[in-house]
C-alpha cells in the first residue's frame, strides 16, 4: 500500500513560571550608589544575590512579598555584576554595570 509522511511541528508555549520570572528587572545600569531590583509579579520569598565576574557573592538578601528591593552598591568596585533572583518558581539572572 501507499504510505504518507507527515512532519509535525510541536510548539511548546513559554511556561507561566518563565513568564513571571521574566518580569524581574534590575536598574539603573550603570548604577552609581544604589541598585534597584523590581521583582515584577514574583510573590513569596525571594533571595537576591549580586555576584561579581569571579563568581564571588558580594551581596545577598532575602525579601518577602516586596515589589522593589534596593541596596547600596557604593562600596562595589566599577565593573559588571550579575543579579540573581531565586524564588519557588525558579531563578533568573540579570546583568548590571556599576560605574562611579
Amino acid at each position: 500500500g501507499e504510505t504518507e509522511d507527515y512532519t509535525v511541528h510541536i510548539i511548546l508555549p513559554v511556561g507561566i513560571n518563565e513568564m513571571i520570572l521574566n518580569t524581574v528587572s534590575v536598574y539603573p545600569s550603570p548604577a552609581t550608589d544604589q541598585i534597584r531590583v523590581n521583582l515584577g509579579q514574583l510573590k513569596g520569598s525571594s533571595v537576591i544575590s549580586v555576584v561579581d565576574l569571579m563568581g564571588k557573592t558580594v551581596f545577598q538578601n532575602t525579601v518577602e512579598n516586596q515589589a522593589i528591593s534596593r541596596f547600596d552598591c557604593s562600596s562595589l568596585t566599577n565593573g559588571i555584576y550579575f543579579v540573581r533572583v531565586e524564588n519557588a518558581l525558579g531563578s533568573i539572572t540579570r546583568k548590571i554595570l556599576v560605574s562611579k
